[in-house]
């Protein structure tokens, strides 16, 4: 039999490609925030969540493709289809109801403001009672007290809106907002002298958030969503995901992972 060459070649090389895949390719959403997705200058892309892929990657045989959006953008994608996970993602029960999560982190939104702490915004109450302004990113989800308290804020025009956390740090840096609501990774690689020219202030100690990947229902298979939780449970028992956290997290990943 004579070799095949040219299209016909080429086209069965694909064929046989895609038949050697575990599963995926599936389309897989970041968005910028410190320590869990950053890309550098020179392009290259660097965190937790870009090892974890990796690693998700060789454990279950999934091709992982990584695309680079906004969070609200990346939301918007994974309601309508277009999107097959999100990294990065905090569970919320609404969430839950339209996709599968799996969980690797937790935590709750924290309060940063400058100090000495301003006069009169020493408390939840007293800050609610000023006219001060908090700083959040863009389609970021609370616990549903820190979002009753962001509504009474929204409702007197004090919530100011940055399109990711790199942003939003810098604005708040330059006086756009006496607050900036976070979650505690976002201060991960800051600087000492910064750290101490500011204050956390924690407000909802009883309500702690849980954070992951969501998966798209409407375009992974249930066979392909279980593949990857065996994975993942796979990297927490064996210790990787303790020592991925450790290598980006440093003495945080003891309170953040799940």
């Amino acid at each position: 039999m004579r070799p095949l060459h040219g299209p016909v070649s080429g086209l069965l090389a694909a064929l046989l490609g895609s038949q050697s895949l575990a599963c995926g390719p599936l389309r897989m959403a970041y968005y910028e925030y410190p320590g869990l997705y950053e890309r550098q200058p020179g392009g290259a892309e660097v965190g937790f969540e870009v090892d974890l892929r990796s690693a998700m990657e060789e454990r279950s045989g999934c091709r992982l493709e990584p695309v680079y959006l906004s969070s609200k953008r990346a939301w918007l994608d994974m309601a309508e289809a277009r999107m097959d996970l999100m990294a990065s993602a905090l569970q919320t029960p609404e969430r839950a109801r339209k996709f599968d999560f799996l969980l690797f982190a937790r935590t709750r939104a924290l309060l940063l403001i400058p100090k000495p702490v301003p006069a009169g915004l020493g408390s939840r109450e007293a800050f609610e009672a000023s006219k001060a302004r908090v700083m959040i990113v863009r389609g970021t989800s609370y616990t549903p007290r820190v979002s009753a308290w962001l509504e009474r804020l929204r409702a007197q025009g004090r919530v100011s809106e940055a399109g990711d956390m790199p942003s939003a740090l810098r604005a708040f840096g330059v006086g756009r907002a006496e607050a900036l609501l976070i979650y505690p990774m976002a201060l991960v690689g800051r600087e000492t002298d910064w750290l101490e020219r500011h204050q956390l202030q924690d407000w909802w100690p009883e309500e702690t958030a849980y954070g992951g990947w969501a998966l798209n229902r409407q375009t992974v298979s249930a066979a392909d969503r279980q593949r990857l939780r065996e994975a993942a449970e796979s990297l927490r028992a064996d210790g990787t995901l303790q020592r991925l956290g450790r290598r980006h997290f440093g003495p945080l990943a003891v309170h953040m992972l799940k």
